[in-house]
């Protein structure tokens, strides 16, 4: 388990997708499982991967130790998180926690240093929001698609979106405004995708 420990955490920096753009704040083995600490550039907080070294990413049983920790480095660490980050689980650190978990979250190695790389990161993190939801946002309101009772909601600028369901979609534009923070609100048929190529 230590050679593809380590191999996961070397491999960051050879990685085939964002993992060079990771910071690793602690790597430790955990039972028959890796745990790693670390801030990625998509995602806005620490963030913790336990990942077990029973099966790799197709559920088989896992290659050779480099092979096994390149494609953590790649495929889970490497990657935006997607639909993972809405069931992230948070630690009474502020580490926020994803992968092969159980009821009770990997516990930090100690270390005063990462504690307040954690603190400091979390701090941060609370600004963010706070002056995120401060700044003005405009949204656009349309269909998913022509005739679709799906409609997709598009905040400006930080592109975030929300669907919406037909019923939620037919409120009152001041009421949408209130629930989404929104300082205006422009509405559309249907959504115009426009591929340049």
């Amino acid at each position: 388990m230590r050679a593809a420990l380590y191999a996961s955490v070397t491999g960051l920096s050879t990685s085939c997708t964002a993992g060079e753009t990771v910071e690793v704040l602690a790597a430790w083995i955990d039972g028959d499982a890796l745990c790693f600490v670390y801030q990625a550039p998509y995602y806005d907080g620490v963030l913790g991967l336990r990942h077990n070294t029973e099966t790799d990413q197709y559920d088989e049983g896992p290659p050779d130790p480099s092979t096994f920790g390149q494609d953590v480095a790649d495929f889970a660490i490497g990657e935006p998180l997607g639909t993972v980050a809405d069931r992230l689980r948070r630690d009474t650190d502020g580490v926020h926690w994803w992968g092969d978990l159980s009821s009770e979250l990997p516990r930090l190695p100690e270390s005063a240093r990462l504690r307040a790389v954690i603190a400091h990161s979390a701090n941060e993190h609370l600004r963010r929001i706070a002056a995120r939801a401060a700044t003005p946002r405009h949204g656009h309101l349309a269909r998913r698609a022509a005739g679709s009772d799906e409609w997709v909601l598009i905040a400006k600028p930080f592109n975030e979106l929300w669907r919406l369901s037909g019923d939620e979609a037919a409120a009152a534009d001041e009421e949408i405004k209130r629930r989404f923070n929104l300082a205006s609100l422009t509405r559309g048929d249907h959504l115009h995708i426009v591929i340049e190529g």
